[in-house]
Order: C-alpha cells, then sequence, then structure tokens
C-alpha cells in the first residue's frame, strides 16, 4: 500500500453506485418480493356445455313404444373440466303376429363444450382431451327375428381458437372420434361396449377460446327389428327407456339392461376429461428476492463500514 493511502481509499466506491445498491436493496425486500405471482397464471374460464342432440321424446302405438332421452352431468377446476353425457334408445314391440313392416327409431345425439384458456403472461400449456364411450347394446327377440341395437359413433371436433377466421369445428378428428358398434341377434344378447382414446393439442400459448363438438350425425343411434318381429331392442349409456302411456303401448323390461356384470349407470356415457398443464416457469420465488435484496443491502453496509 502506498503511503497516505487510507483503506477508505481503497474500498472506496461511487458513492451514486452506493445509493443504488442501497435503493435496489430497499426495492426488493419491501416491493417486488410481495408482487411477483407464486403460481402460475394459466387456468380454465367460462367453461359451457349445449346439447344440441334430438329431443326427449316418449311415444307409443298399440304393441309399439319407443323412448329416447339424454342427460348431462358437467363441472370445471382451474385447470381441468369433466364431463358425462348420458343417453338411451329403445324400441319395444309386442303384437301377436307382429307388425306388417320393420320398425326402426333412429335418433341423433350431440353436443358441444366451450371453455376459455387464460394465459396473460404467454407462459404456455399442453391441451390434452381424453373422451370414452361406454354402455350396453341390448337385444331380445320373442319371435325368433333378428333385431338391432346400435350404439351410434361420436365424431368429434375440436377449434383451437373460436375467434380466429378458421372454423374447424365441421372438420372429423379421428383422435377425438369414439367409433360404436351394432348387436343384431334373433334371441337375445346384452353387449358391453368400451372404447377409449385420448388426443393431445401440442403446445399452446396465450389466452384462447377453444370448442369441442361430438355429434352421431353422420352415424345415428338406432334400434330396429324386422318385419313381424316381437321384442325389445335398446342402446343403453346410463339411462333407463320410460314406458309410453299411450293405450296399448308395450312396456318395457329395464332390468333387463343392468346386464351380467350389472354395472351402474353412472359408469355409462360419453366421457370428456379436458386437462390443461401448465408449462414450468424460470420465475424465481419471492424468497429468492428477499435473499438477493438483503446481499446487496449488507454489501452496502461493508463498503460503508470500510469507508468509516
Amino acid at each position: 500500500m502506498k503511503r497516505g493511502t487510507s483503506t477508505c481509499q481503497k474500498f472506496a466506491i461511487n458513492p451514486a453506485l452506493r445509493k443504488t445498491l442501497f435503493a435496489a436493496a430497499f426495492y426488493l425486500v419491501t416491493g417486488l418480493g410481495a408482487t411477483l405471482p407464486a403460481t402460475a397464471a394459466v387456468s380454465i374460464t367460462s367453461s359451457t356445455f349445449a346439447n344440441n342432440s334430438t329431443a326427449d321424446s316418449v311415444t307409443g302405438a298399440t304393441g309399439i313404444a319407443r323412448s329416447w332421452h339424454t342427460a348431462n352431468t358437467f363441472s370445471a377446476g382451474a385447470l381441468n373440466i369433466n364431463n358425462q353425457f348420458q343417453y338411451q334408445n329403445a324400441l319395444a314391440v309386442d303384437q301377436p303376429g307382429g307388425p306388417n313392416a320393420a320398425l326402426t327409431s333412429p335418433r341423433h345425439a350431440s353436443f358441444d363444450l366451450v371453455f376459455t384458456i387464460l394465459d396473460p403472461l404467454n407462459q404456455g400449456y399442453n391441451l390434452t382431451v381424453d373422451t370414452r364411450l361406454r354402455g350396453y347394446l341390448t337385444v331380445r327377440s320373442d319371435n325368433g327375428i333378428s333385431g338391432t341395437a346400435s350404439s351410434g359413433s361420436f365424431s368429434g371436433r375440436i377449434d383451437l381458437d373460436t375467434n380466429d377466421a378458421n372454423d374447424t369445428l365441421g372438420d372429423q378428428l379421428n383422435g377425438l372420434t369414439l367409433f360404436g358398434a351394432s348387436e343384431s341377434s334373433t334371441d337375445s344378447a346384452n353387449t358391453l361396449l368400451n372404447q377409449i382414446k385420448s388426443f393431445n393439442a401440442g403446445a399452446l400459448f396465450g389466452t384462447r377460446t377453444v370448442g369441442l363438438r361430438f355429434t352421431t350425425f353422420g352415424s345415428p343411434n338406432n334400434v330396429f327389428i324386422q318385419n313381424n318381429g316381437d321384442g325389445e331392442m335398446a342402446s343403453r349409456f346410463g339411462l333407463d327407456p320410460v314406458n309410453s302411456t299411450a293405450n296399448g303401448a308395450a312396456a318395457f323390461s329395464n332390468a333387463f339392461y343392468l346386464g351380467p356384470d350389472g354395472e351402474a349407470p353412472a359408469l355409462h356415457g360419453h366421457f370428456v376429461d379436458v386437462r390443461v398443464t401448465p408449462f414450468a416457469t424460470a420465475v424465481p420465488e419471492p424468497s429468492t428476492y428477499l435473499l438477493l435484496g438483503a446481499g446487496l443491502g449488507l454489501l452496502g453496509l461493508r463498503v460503508r463500514s470500510k469507508c468509516a
């Protein structure tokens, strides 16, 4: 050390820089740590369900009954949506000698789900849609003439941004489409149908409104019996058929639809599970900023003490 050079001079720093260190420490400790978000900003909001199916109906005539019904259970959380759409289509025929012509009852199931994903910080997220179709196809022929029950196939469509000019809700997407099945018998049959698919929309960024559409238009749900047939046909996906009050209408044997495994209706229907998974962010926790502020403050005090 040169003669005449003090310890304070050796460690001296620009007074303006020292003031900046103290100001930064004060700002970080008292303000910034309290204002930074501690959790991800991505969330689901404004979720809606719309049933566009054929209207519920119960009709009957002498020895003939038709029943069609739908129901829905919808719930939404901060990052997920769960939807259970239930339906049934049934035909019962009980006429001595049977009708003169074949009897059929085609119906359409269709519904929309629309929801907004908030991403104000452009953090990014992954969107996954899981679908499942589970229920019974039941046929009972009372006179050896073939009857058929069909679930219909649910085509799935998605529009990843309903506010842009590109409307894709008219385009069927294989990853969201559940192909149904038919059951035919001249005796009796009760078949459990179970279809599952998972669709990943990939990485998305920013706030957007997403639309989902599921419909059997193009492949209707149908129950059918050949000429002069007597019996009962039904596609049952969580609901039982309802008897008609028309004079002389045939009655349904609801208990028959439970099937050999006796599954509860709550396990049946068309299920949609939407999941939004936010990407991890590099934003430090508030405690990190508090430690940094404390460090800057200590550095300023050290420099000051050296100059004392």
